[in-house]
């Protein structure tokens, strides 16, 4: 019996040393989700004492509604039990965790144990290569290849919806002078001071990427060409009652505004582009610092 005795402290031992030389969370329930042990280190990424955590499961911590920072999580599937979660930890902050489940047999009676690795730090670099691979370096606004692919979706959104899509593609006017006369410098810093008030003044649902040079192409989702014309109207006063620090210059862009729409055949990205494009070159023509939007006969 002392024997025996011994030999089940020494299991227990082992057990314990095991469980707590993981580097991930662990931790064990039973067939009805109740939690009966943990090791060291869930409770302490977690911020809890191991009495509070064996009260509590994974689930009653989980942020069901993922956030928009960390919106490319795995979920699992019945061929892969691991996926990842969003945590609120004692203290009200977040940790994105990876978390493996398996079932096994313990005395004849099922358990589960799940172990969770704490990944907040390389989903903040995968989210931050992410916006690298599609902002303008010096904007930070959506790229060209980008917002070609933001434009593809919201076109097929329009066309499933039968919503109007307006799009407006904007150039600076007399950007080379401005580079010629006061410096790259400077012409750095209208781009992106013209880049911050577009963004600002846009609504939350648009998008706005640099087409390319002195070029923006503005997506607006849901929205009529009269409404995308006062939208750009706005924009453009603003830029035109700017203040630039040393410098006394106005700066103005031309533009041109397609709607989208099932009675005109511009849901093709290639035509409605050209078409913006040909209307901001009639205005640069006609005078430029105005905004022309396209008619359909």
């Amino acid at each position: 019996m002392k024997r025996i005795k011994s030999i089940i402290k020494y299991e227990k031992k082992v057990y314990e040393t095991l469980l707590n030389l993981s580097m991930d969370g662990i931790y064990l329930e039973n067939d009805s989700g109740k939690t009966l042990d943990c090791n060291e280190n869930i409770h302490r990424m977690l911020g809890y004492t191991k009495e509070e955590f064996l009260n509590l499961s994974l689930a009653n911590l989980e942020v069901k509604k993922q956030m928009e920072d960390f919106s490319l999580l795995k979920e699992s599937t019945e061929e892969n039990s691991c996926k990842e979660v969003i945590l609120r930890k004692k203290d009200g902050t977040l940790l994105i965790g990876e978390i493996n489940t398996s079932t096994l047999e313990i005395e004849e009676k099922k358990r589960q144990i799940t172990f969770l690795k704490d990944i907040t730090e390389r989903k903040r670099m995968e989210k931050h290569l992410k916006e690298l691979s599609i902002r303008d370096d010096l904007t930070q606004l959506y790229n060209r290849r980008y917002i070609f692919k933001k434009f593809k979706s919201e076109i097929e959104k329009s066309k499933k919806n039968n919503l109007p899509l307006s799009i407006s593609l904007i150039d600076i006017d007399h950007f080379k002078k401005i580079n010629d006369v006061f410096g790259h410098i400077m012409g750095d810093k209208v781009l992106k001071n013209i880049a911050d008030i577009s963004q600002e003044n846009l609504r939350e649902e648009d998008h706005i990427g640099r087409y390319g040079g002195e070029e923006f192409l503005i997506i607006m989702p849901n929205t009529k060409s009269e409404e995308a014309l006062k939208i750009m109207q706005g924009i453009k006063t603003i830029i035109n009652q700017f203040i630039w620090k040393d410098e006394e210059f106005i700066v103005s862009f031309s533009g041109g505004i397609v709607e989208i729409n099932l009675k005109n055949s511009y849901d093709k990205l290639e035509y409605s582009i050209d078409e913006a494009d040909k209307l901001l070159y009639k205005v640069k023509n006609d005078g430029r610092n105005r905004i022309e939007v396209f008619k359909s006969h």
